[in-house]
C-alpha cells in the first residue's frame, strides 16, 4: 500500500467534512478544509500534479482569507449574506482563468515530469478562482464547483487515484446539495 494512500484517506475525509459544512453556511469549513488541503497539497507534489500541489498551497491561503471573511460577517448574519455575480466579474475571471491557464500550463509543459500540464493547469486556476468566490459568498461558485469536481474526476482516475476520484464525485454532489441550500436561504431571505 503506497504511503500517500493513508494521507488520502485523511484528506478525503476532512475534505468531504469541510465541503458539507460549506454547504450548511458553516464557518468551519475553513479550518476541516485546511487540513484536507495541506494533506492533498503533499499527494499532489509526490505524483507530479504540481499545479493542483501548488493549488493546495493556494487553498490553504485562500482559506486563511475566507474564515477570516466568514468570521466577520456574524454567526446570525451569515446567512443572509448571499450574493449574486455581475456578469462583468465572471466575465473577467473567466479571462483571467484562460490568460493563466495558457502561462502556468506552458511553463509546466516544460517540465517533463508533468503529463498533463495544460489540463491540470485549468482545473488548479479554475479552484482558485472558485475558493475566491467562495470566499466573497458568490452563489454562482457552486456551479462551477459542480462542473470543476466532476471534470477533475478523469484527471484523478488517470493518475491512478481511486480515493481522490472518488472525493471529487462526493464534493460534484455535495456542490448541488450546495447550490440548492443557499439558493433557498437566499430566496427565503
Amino acid at each position: 500500500m503506497p504511503v500517500y494512500l493513508i494521507f488520502e484517506i485523511f484528506a478525503t475525509l476532512f475534505s468531504l467534512l469541510g465541503v458539507y459544512l460549506a454547504a450548511r453556511n458553516n464557518v468551519s469549513t475553513w479550518p476541516a478544509g485546511m487540513i484536507g488541503v495541506a494533506l492533498l497539497g503533499y499527494i499532489f507534489s509526490e505524483i507530479g500534479l504540481y499545479a493542483e500541489a501548488g493549488l493546495q498551497l493556494v487553498y490553504f491561503f485562500i482559506s486563511l482569507y475566507g474564515w477570516w471573511k466568514w468570521k466577520r460577517l456574524g454567526k446570525d448574519e451569515q446567512a443572509e449574506h448571499y450574493f449574486h455575480i455581475k456578469a462583468s466579474l465572471l466575465l473577467m475571471l473567466i479571462g483571467i482563468w484562460v490568460l493563466s491557464t495558457g502561462m502556468i500550463g506552458y511553463l509546466l509543459a516544460q517540465l517533463q515530469s508533468s503529463d498533463i500540464p495544460y489540463l491540470d493547469t485549468a482545473m488548479a486556476t479554475g479552484g482558485i478562482l472558485i475558493t475566491w468566490m467562495m470566499a466573497k459568498k458568490y452563489i454562482a461558485h457552486w456551479i462551477c464547483w459542480i462542473v470543476l469536481d466532476f471534470a477533475n474526476i478523469g484527471i484523478f482516475l488517470y493518475k491512478g487515484l481511486y480515493v481522490t476520484a472518488f472525493l471529487y464525485f462526493c464534493f460534484g454532489i455535495m456542490a448541488i446539495y450546495g447550490y440548492n441550500n443557499w439558493k433557498k436561504t437566499l430566496k427565503a431571505g
